[in-house]
This record gives structure tokens, sequence and C-alpha cells, in this order.
């Protein structure tokens, strides 16, 4: 079987001075602005956000929108701009923190991964179900995370937690789940039959582990590039024409999935 596998901120303080005509000036298009920010609907953010999200965009051109917040005193204005998108944790190995690859997801399994090079990884967050006691121990609740379940053994010999699938609904873009160098995007064909990418990203905080993600589609970012943690690899995850295991826990609805592995950079 092949290997499944800030806040940017800058504030600008409006303190109290005489009303000379520049102060006046500013403060009217400032209540220009916080008025038009008000005014806007939930279908224009909801759209707004879809756009950063799938947008091929560096971190430092992938701005949100500015946010006006009035200082507790009344006499400060705040601006805020946020870039990027730092989703909850995932899991960890040893030091290096694992994020949610999506701004959503449908569901977060684990399993034992195909090949012995795969490195345990301790989840975050809940556990809703263990399907491998006699392999993995809940370690408890965190809520850096969110909820995650454990699948039936494959009778493989690695982990419990060796590999994850993350099910992500059609329009949820594929995030970086580290901050690091994309040091291979490459073509393959899963179980010799059906196109799928293989990213590998080099994290900064490990840079003596590679972390793998397969089944994405309409990849963003190509060799060489940097990426932090919520910037957008890919436009989704790829669906296959076949039952997966995890399929089972979402039927009869179907989604993709992207199977992340985290291992040493010099084994494939």
């Amino acid at each position: 079987m092949p290997d499944d596998l800030r806040d940017l901120g800058r504030t600008v303080d409006l303190r109290r001075r005489p009303p000379g005509r520049s102060v006046i000036t500013v403060l009217l298009g400032l209540g220009l602005v916080v008025a038009a920010v008000g005014a806007r609907t939930s279908d224009a953010l909801d759209a707004d956000l879809a756009t950063t999200l799938s947008a091929p965009e560096s971190r430092s051109d992938a701005a949100g929108a500015v946010q006006l917040a009035p200082d507790p005193a009344g006499d400060v204005v705040t601006l805020t701009e946020e870039a990027g998108l730092v989703t909850p944790l995932l899991g960890r190995v040893g030091d290096l923190l694992l994020h949610v690859p999506a701004a959503a997801t449908v569901l977060v399994s684990y399993h034992e991964a195909a090949y012995a090079e795969a490195n345990p990884i301790t989840p975050v967050g809940r556990l809703t179900d263990n399907g491998n006691t006699t392999r993995f121990a809940d370690p408890g609740t965190d809520d850096a995370g969110g909820d995650y379940e454990i699948q039936v053994s494959r009778g493989r010999a690695n982990a419990a937690t060796s590999a994850v699938d993350v099910v992500l609904a059609n329009d949820e873009a594929v995030l970086a789940p580290v901050a690091g160098t994309v040091v291979e995007v490459r073509q393959y064909q899963l179980y010799g039959a059906y196109d799928d990418v293989r990213l590998e990203l080099r994290p900064d905080d490990a840079p003596d582990l590679a972390v793998v993600l397969i089944h994405v589609r309409d990849v963003t970012v190509a060799e060489g590039d940097r990426v932090e943690v919520g910037d957008v690899l890919a436009g989704g995850a790829r669906a296959f024409p076949f039952e997966a295991v995890v399929d089972r826990a979402t039927a009869p609805e179907r989604f993709g999935h992207v199977h992340i592995e985290v291992k040493r950079p010099e084994v494939g």
C-alpha cells in the first residue's frame, strides 16, 4: 500500500488635540470607515473569507480586512491588520506542533501508517471514538485542539496515530500545518491507478523532520516556497472514486481528505 499518506498590527493613536482642521478631517474620515464597516452584511464577510482562503497569495499579501476598535478610554482608535489564519493544534511530534490544515474540518481520524518511518503523532484535542484501544490510550482532553477519533487497526505494526486523515468539505482550502519550506511537490499514482499529489514541508521548528501531505488538489505552492502556519497550500482535498476507511465514518456523505505523516526527510 502506498504512502498514504499576528497579530500584524500597527496602532494609530488619535489622542485628543485642539480641534484643528487636520484632526477634524482625520476623525471624519474614520467615522466614514466605521460606518462602512458596520453596514457590511454577513454575506459579504463570508465572501471575503472564502476569497482569502482560496487565493494563492503569500502571507504578506493576504492581509485580512482592517478592523477599527475604539479604545476603552474612548480617545484612541486601534488599527489592526490580521494576516494569515492560525488554526487550532492538531497534534505534536516531540517539540514540533502541527496545526489543523484547514479553516474547518468534517473529521480528524488517526490510523496506523503503512511504513515504519512514520513517527507517532500525539493528538491534541478531545477523543470522541477509540477504535484501537489495544494500541492507543486516551491522553486526556486538551482544549488547544478539536475533536478526533482513532480508526480500527489495519493490522500494521506502526503506532495507532502514525498517520492522520483530515476530512474537509469540498470548498475548504488546504492550509500549511507548520511554518517552513516546501521541499517537494510531486505527482504520483495512488495504488498505481489514481492521480495524486505529494507535498513535503521542512518545518522551521524541526528541520530534521518532514511533514508530508497527500491527497491534495489544485496546489498553489512550488518547491522552495516559504510558508507560515495557515498559508494556502492547495485548493482542496482530493476525492477518489473508491471508499476509504475514513469514509465509513461520514457515510452516506462522501468528502475528500488530506493524509498527513511526519517522517525523517531522507526517507521517501
